[in-house]
Order: structure tokens, then C-alpha cells, then sequence
């Protein structure tokens, strides 16, 4: 069962679109701004859908705020402040507002508008949802450098930092080495540090 973490700005409004998912076979959580995004990495999601709406005070004129016109800008941000939730395949949903209404430069996959593209929603979230397969997977190690997560493809003893580009190599249970962009040589480390609860800390 393919699982689906959708980001608004209000859980009630969530509900819209998760219902006919739900009722697809698809298992979905929801939530809304503030995001903790390990939480919903943790979820392991086969997809990320954000839902965008205009603000009443913005319906039948030009959008000439985001953050003020638009419902789903604030997760839409926070999103592209966490790159390790890119590896995920992104849908953009937006309920009465056309794409060209949404200046972004996260890297999306699909941007549906409601109610033109409606007949295309469950197509689109079924394609969507296989496309994780051939993705770059989120591990439960964080990076030494960034404290981000860290990805990979096949192996999960070679890691990768999508945030600052450092490679980490895990040579047993207790022993790693990573490498930062720039740096002369690996730095020999412990996996205790690729805990994620040394991010928490302090």
C-alpha cells in the first residue's frame, strides 16, 4: 500500500483531498504548518502532496501576495527548506489557481488544478507514486556535517547528505567515514554521530 503525506496549512482543509485516496487503497496522514518533516519522512511517504488555495480575500483577483493570498504557500516553503523530503516525488494540488499563479523553484513533479484537472488526480498520484522506486531512499542516519538526513540508493551502507553533499561510507557497527565537498581527504568518524538523536540534543 502506497502511503501519502499531504501538507496544508489547515488539516481540515487536508480532508478534500484525502478522502478519495483513502478510499483508493492509499494509506494518508496529514499535516499542517508548523511541519516537522522528520516526522513525515519517518512516515516513509511514496508521495508528497501540498494542497494551495486561494485566501477569500483573493478570489476573482490576481494573486499579489503568496504568503497572504495563498492557503499551502507556508508548507510550501517550509518544504523547500528540507531537501532530504525532495528524494520524494511532489505534487502540487491547487484548488481554483492555475500554475502560473505559483512562482517556485522546488523542483515538483506534477501540479494539478482543481476542478479543470480533477479526472487526472488518482492517474496522477498512482504515477506519482511509482516513480519513488527508482528515487534516491531517505535512511534513518543523519549527516555528521548538517545534521539532515541522510539518503541512498541501493546500499545503505553509502550514504549521502542532498543538503551539503557530504558522503558517508559505513565500514562496520561502530566505525564511518564522511567527506564534505572540498575536503582533502575522508574524516574517520563513529555511527554514534549518524544517530538521529544526536540532533536533538543540546
Amino acid at each position: 500500500m502506497a502511503k501519502i503525506a499531504i501538507l496544508d496549512d489547515f488539516l481540515a482543509l487536508a480532508r478534500l483531498t484525502a478522502g478519495p485516496l483513502s478510499v483508493a487503497g492509499y494509506d494518508v496522514r496529514s499535516w499542517a504548518s508548523p511541519i516537522d518533516f522528520d516526522e513525515v519522512m519517518d512516515f516513509g511517504p511514496d508521495l508528497i502532496e501540498i494542497n494551495l488555495y486561494r485566501n477569500k480575500t483573493a478570489f476573482d483577483c490576481p494573486i499579489m501576495n503568496l504568503e497572504e493570498d495563498v492557503l499551502g504557500f507556508k508548507p510550501l516553503n517550509e518544504l523547500k527548506k528540507y531537501p532530504a523530503a525532495h528524494i520524494t516525488p511532489i505534487l502540487l494540488v491547487g484548488i481554483g489557481i492555475l500554475e502560473v499563479s505559483i512562482p517556485t523553484d522546488l523542483k515538483y513533479d506534477m501540479f494539478l488544478s482543481f476542478p479543470e484537472d480533477i479526472d487526472l488526480y488518482l492517474p496522477g498520484v498512482m504515477d506519482l507514486t511509482a516513480r519513488k522506486k527508482g528515487r534516491r531512499k531517505v535512511s534513518g542516519s543523519i549527516c555528521p556535517k548538517c545534521k539532515s538526513r541522510l539518503t541512498f540508493t541501493t546500499d545503505a551502507k553509502n550514504l549521502f547528505c542532498p543538503r551539503c553533499h557530504t558522503a558517508v561510507v559505513i565500514i562496520d557497527e561502530k566505525d564511518c567515514l564522511f567527506q564534505s565537498p572540498g575536503d582533502d581527504k575522508a574524516t574517520p568518524c563513529t555511527t554514534e554521530v549518524l544517530a538521529p538523536s544526536q540532533s536533538r540534543q543540546g
